[in-house]
């Protein structure tokens, strides 16, 4: 769900649009009678300029989903103090791990929310930490939604 904010912490529209999605499909999730847990990412660093606070980027995208509804119990926190895709994918493939090996989770399944732009690495790079030829096979599916970029753009 990682996106840009501003100085103040303020998330950009495209993390707006990926936690409306976020919170619907988790909504969906609970009216099946599925666990669910949504988990934000981003983190922050000097010279990274999506996320010019020292807070980690995270934080304000877990902001954002409780703005658009989401129930604070079903953030998983803390959230991936990633910087970029590939460190999304291993720290995601470290906290599905230490939730595979405790007793009683269940079937994992992962679902990753992305820009349309940044959907297909997104599914190389989750597929290459969870696919079946590796020693935590999961459910990794990808959803995406147009960045307001694309969405401000259309013909």
């Amino acid at each position: 769900l990682g996106s840009t904010n501003d100085a103040a912490g303020k998330p950009d529209g495209d993390v707006a649009l990926r936690a409306r999605l976020a919170v619907d499909l988790y909504r969906r999730a609970c009216a099946a009678g599925r666990a669910a847990l949504v988990l934000p990412s981003g983190g922050v660093a000097p010279g990274f300029s999506f996320n010019p606070t020292e807070r980690p980027h995270w934080e304000c995208v877990a902001a954002a989903l409780e703005d658009a509804g989401l129930p604070a119990a079903a953030l998983l926190r803390p959230g991936l103090p990633a910087l970029h895709t590939v460190e999304k994918a291993l720290l995601c493939r470290t906290l599905a791990s230490h939730y595979s090996s405790r007793a009683g989770c269940g079937e994992l399944q992962l679902l990753v929310l992305t820009s349309c732009f940044h959907a297909p690495r997104t599914r190389h790079l989750f597929g290459l930490c969870f696919g079946p030829h590796t020693a935590l096979p999961l459910r990794c599916d990808v959803a995406s939604v147009p960045t307001c970029w694309d969405a401000s753009h259309r013909s």
